[in-house]
């Protein structure tokens, strides 16, 4: 767990650093996406039994997050009539949110798993 944790910090990190130049930025968001979402399948189903009820609800969340942001970005492609900026900038921004928020969860079922690790 450890390392998933350390490997997820690394490629947030470098997604962010990208964004110096926001087109690489953005590019990176795909692989960065797609690591998470493998690293979170993995993680409920491997450690979903051993975690406690409150790392439970924080992963659950972060599905549910992840399910919201998928509606908004089916929603965004099938329905934009507007030109506002404002839909562009949560479009972008929402995902690196949940992706944040990802990282904390690891952290914390890393915590949880590895306790004596610091």
């Amino acid at each position: 767990m450890k390392s998933i944790y350390r490997i997820n910090s690394f490629f947030l990190i470098c997604n962010l650093l990208l964004f110096i130049v926001p087109c690489f930025g953005l590019l990176a968001m795909i692989p960065l996406g797609i690591i998470q979402l493998t690293t979170a399948i993995g993680i409920s189903l491997t450690f979903y039994r051993k975690i406690n009820f409150e790392l439970k609800k924080i992963l659950k969340i972060y599905w549910l997050l992840v399910g919201l942001d998928s509606l908004y970005i089916m929603l965004y492609i099938n329905l934009k009539k507007s030109h506002y900026d404002i839909y562009e900038i949560i479009f972008f921004a929402y995902p690196m949110l949940i992706a944040c928020y990802f990282v904390y969860v690891t952290y914390r079922i890393n915590k949880f798993i590895n306790p004596k690790e610091e």
